[in-house]
């Protein structure tokens, strides 16, 4: 809550002037996501604390010791950091208030990971209907790989890591031809690798009729396959 703070020189007589003074819990974090990103930097780090800010109090943060201090984004509990890039490894990741007020829990590890990179994939193609099994090679996959097809993110039971250098994804359903990027995010989908390696969508073929109808148990006949696709 508010109150108002006086001061007086003899016991008796107060001042007046209504300088309110706020009363506030103290700063926690309840939780730090993602913990890591690329290297590259750009990913977005939100501390979720116990309460909100007091107003009028800014909060900032800091990547590594050798990084300047940076004023986050605030909305409600939430406080929102960017991470700059640097090289892959362990850093520091600090909050702290402009009135240097404690936040319990304001100091977290941050891992810099390298870049996902996708290099090929294979099939190509593959239907509209989806589930075709993509071997997606590169550099740069660890555990729990995220693949993505243009917009659509695959559902972390279809994908499969294999290597470091190798994942397999199950292409989603679309509704019409089209070529999509094939990206993979190594945490948790924050960020996606940026090679725009194309996987192209194709209606299914279909038969329509097969001449002749039969043919000899010992094999050899030529057929004649009509289609579409």
């Amino acid at each position: 809550g508010n109150v108002t703070v006086e001061v007086t020189n003899n016991g008796a007589d107060y001042t007046a002037t209504g300088v309110r003074l706020e009363y506030a819990d103290k700063l926690s974090v309840s939780s730090v996501s993602p913990r890591e990103g690329p290297q590259r930097g750009s990913t977005l780090v939100t501390f979720v604390l116990n309460n909100a800010p007091p107003t009028g109090v800014a909060i900032s943060c800091r990547f590594g010791s050798s990084d300047s201090w940076n004023l986050a984004s605030v909305t409600g509990t939430s406080v929102g950091c960017v991470a700059p890039s640097a090289a892959p490894g362990m850093v520091n990741l600090e909050i702290k208030a402009s009135d240097n007020s404690e936040i319990e829990g304001g100091l977290v590890s941050y891992t810099y990971l390298p870049m996902a990179v996708v290099t090929a994939v294979t099939p190509a193609t593959g239907f509209l209907s989806g589930g075709t099994v993509v071997t997606v090679t590169g550099a740069g996959f660890r555990t729990s790989p995220i693949c993505r097809f243009g917009s659509k993110t695959v559902d972390a039971k279809q994908t499969n890591l294999v290597t470091a250098t190798m994942v397999l994804c199950v292409a989603p359903a679309v509704t019409e031809p089209i070529g999509v990027s094939v990206e993979v995010s190594v945490d948790g989908g924050a960020d996606f690798s940026s090679n725009h390696v194309q996987f192209q969508y194709e209606a299914a073929p279909t038969i329509v009729s097969i001449t002749p109808s039969y043919g000899a148990t010992s094999g050899g006949d030529v057929l004649t396959v009509t289609g579409t696709n």
